[in-house]
């Protein structure tokens, strides 16, 4: 077995080698594109550092604990392992310190024009919006992870765990890439009305059994679209890379990367809860 893990380790290093080459040479003859060997050797150190964790002995009792854990505290159903994935995916989402923590993007200040508003006052409107986008983001999240766990009693630590993770990586992201003035940009007021709103929600349905908990998930994530829909605001990059400390190039990368992971993330969770459903039936 360990000389199966280390040809499985040497092949992995073979295949991300060649593939860091051919997309470098490929960049070549791309006119946006810059070709770099320090790219290859990153791709490859990379590479490396997930072989080894993945290979290592002195690992190996690090993953047996974490399948011990999954198994204690997720449900035994294929879905819970998706589910697994989508949640690390989620945080990915919230690496932007620029997106307000469960909101949505209030830049630009200002409503275009010619701009009708359902409500006689478009402020109230938009706060509506920002805040209930909150509570159903936030109780949709929460749903999604509820819904998987074996047991009610975890639903607690389980939510804690969720919630200061991702406060934790808003503050680090914040303070290593806002301007100072801006650290609180990922928060504001009508956000935090919203998440006391979601919190209230997710207490509410989870006093239930999973069957309604996946259904109250697949609910918010289907709402939290259509609120999204009713946003009138778009902000431009370059509105962006204002609130940054710097505006290199990298930060456009990565927040196309979470944009899209963000706009992805809602379709993959909707189709995860609807399998988790099916496994439910089956039971």
């Amino acid at each position: 077995m360990p000389h199966r893990k280390w040809q499985g380790w040497a092949l992995a290093m073979v295949v991300a080698s060649v593939s860091s080459v051919l997309v470098e040479t490929l960049q070549q003859f791309l006119p946006l594109r810059v070709a770099s060997n320090l790219d290859v050797l990153y791709n490859t150190g990379g590479a490396a550092c997930g072989a080894t964790l993945a290979t290592f002995p002195l690992f190996s009792r690090f993953w047996a604990q974490g399948k011990a854990l999954r198994r204690r505290w997720f449900v035994g159903d294929s879905s819970a392992d998706y589910a697994l994935l989508l949640i690390g995916l989620w945080f990915l989402t919230q690496l932007n310190p620029a997106i307000p923590l469960f909101g949505m993007v209030v830049l630009p200040e200002g409503l275009p024009q010619p701009y009708i508003s359902p409500l006689q006052d478009p402020q109230l409107f938009l706060m509506l919006i920002e805040g209930g986008s909150a509570m159903l983001n936030l109780a949709g999240s929460l749903l999604f992870l509820t819904c998987f766990l074996s047991r009610r009693q975890y639903q607690l630590r389980a939510i804690a765990y969720f919630l200061l993770t991702v406060i934790v990586l808003k503050l680090v992201t914040a303070g290593a890439l806002l301007k100072p003035a801006l650290f609180f940009q990922w928060v504001n007021l009508n956000v935090a009305l919203g998440l006391l709103g979601g919190l209230l929600l997710v207490w509410v349905v989870t006093r239930g059994q999973r069957w309604p908990q996946t259904v109250g998930a697949m609910l918010c994530l289907l709402l939290s679209q259509l609120v999204v829909s009713f946003w009138p605001l778009s902000g431009l990059q370059s509105d962006v890379l204002s609130l940054f400390r710097w505006s290199y190039g990298h930060l456009l990368n990565m927040s196309a990367l979470v944009d899209l992971v963000a706009d992805l993330w809602p379709l993959a969770a909707f189709a995860c809860l609807l399998l988790s459903l099916r496994q439910q039936g089956r039971r």
